[in-house]
């Protein structure tokens, strides 16, 4: 993989698609990443003016369609659409500002260390965290000795690792680029600094410095994880319950049918097949459950690993769409709890009711139904 972060985070920090660094990472909805440039391009690829239209873009890694359906065509393929309607898809997209952050750290150290302040190319040493330079022992001593800058902190380069880098970046504010973020507005989603706090901001119903909002949203975000796991493991029993029944009520048919007198083997090809078309729609059912769960399931992984270590200017950065995400996920499986092991709109109760009654009945007498 060109240029990866060792051991810095779990997540592959290659695109999938051009193998290369990541740039601009865009989160797809199957939560794994791809270049900005690279989903716009499989979009340009997909939204030709060929009839029939191309298949939705997938994922390279799951499969699972980037944009959800959205264009989609008849029989699943995207329409044309205009350059800025593709625009709007791609950016409608999360970026993933912690990969983009610990990328754009990881270039810094991998990067000649030379003095930014000596004329000559003298090796640097340590590295301004505060100020986002290196510096050679004798710059770093004079640095330190500086009334004004003794707050900052030096850190040896040989010792420096990217997520270090990446938590001290300070992003600016908004509306004054010379002046550095240092509280976020949760009613703009905007990180400013303090003067727009106290004038632009001022009536703004919740700003607050960005370490106690980013300690607030984390614990919130961990929260939705921990209610969004819980919506997989409900889902998964619903999906454990329906492919159980089945298997009962396939092993009842056969067991019983040995037994049967020979005119009863019509009825057994007859019942069979009505409960294969039953199981057919059910299982329609369950394969949205199971799509529903494992998108549940990574998302809860990724956003579990991005409130752990994201920086928190990263994480707020984020915040808005990464919160409507998972709003939907969790609308999602509370519509498939609602509906119960059996969705009505695909599969009749009542007839599968019919059906296990028979089942039961047929070492009694033989069965006289109508399928």
């Amino acid at each position: 993989m060109a240029g990866t972060v060792s051991g810095a985070t779990s997540r592959d920090l290659e695109c999938p698609v051009c193998r290369q660094d990541l740039s601009q990472p865009k989160m797809l909805p199957c939560s794994h990443l791809a270049c900005r440039g690279c989903v716009l391009s499989m979009l340009h690829a997909a939204c030709g003016t060929e009839d029939p239209p191309s298949p939705l873009p997938a994922c390279p890694t799951c499969k699972v369609p980037i944009v959800g359906g959205a264009g989609g065509g008849a029989g699943g393929g995207v329409v044309a659409l205009a350059e800025e309607d593709l625009q709007a898809l791609v950016d409608g997209l999360p970026t993933d500002l912690a990969t983009m952050t610990l990328l754009d750290s990881h270039k810094v150290l991998s990067s000649q260390h030379v003095c930014k302040v000596c004329e000559n190319s003298v090796a640097a040493t340590s590295f301004c965290l505060h100020c986002h330079v290196k510096l050679c022992r004798t710059c770093a001593k004079g640095h330190a000795k500086l009334p004004a800058l003794q707050h900052h902190l030096l850190e040896d380069l040989t010792h420096l690792t990217a997520q270090r880098l990446a938590a001290s970046i300070l992003s600016r504010c908004k509306t004054h680029d010379d002046r550095p973020a240092e509280v976020f507005c949760s009613a703009h989603s905007e990180l400013i600094c303090m003067l727009c706090a106290t004038t632009n901001h001022r009536g703004c119903s919740e700003v607050k410095v960005i370490p106690d909002m980013a300690k607030e949203k984390r614990l919130a975000l961990k929260q939705d994880v921990a209610a969004l796991r819980e919506r997989e493991k409900v889902l998964s029993v619903q999906v454990k319950e329906v492919k159980d029944m089945f298997k009962v009520l396939r092993k009842r048919v056969k067991d019983t049918w040995d037994d049967l007198l020979q005119n009863v083997k019509r009825r057994r090809v007859e019942l069979s097949g009505a409960i294969q078309a039953e199981e057919d729609c059910a299982m329609a059912t369950v394969s949205q459950w199971e799509k529903t769960r494992a998108a549940i399931r990574t998302n809860a992984s990724s956003l579990e690993s991005l409130a752990d270590t994201a920086p928190d200017v990263a994480l707020l950065g984020m915040l808005s769409k990464l919160t409507s995400r998972l709003r939907e996920l969790d609308q999602r499986s509370r519509t498939s709890e609602k509906a119960g092991p059996i969705v009505d709109v695909a599969f009749e109760t009542q007839k599968l009711n019919h059906l296990k009654s028979v089942v039961s009945g047929l070492g009694v007498r033989a069965p006289c139904f109508n399928t």
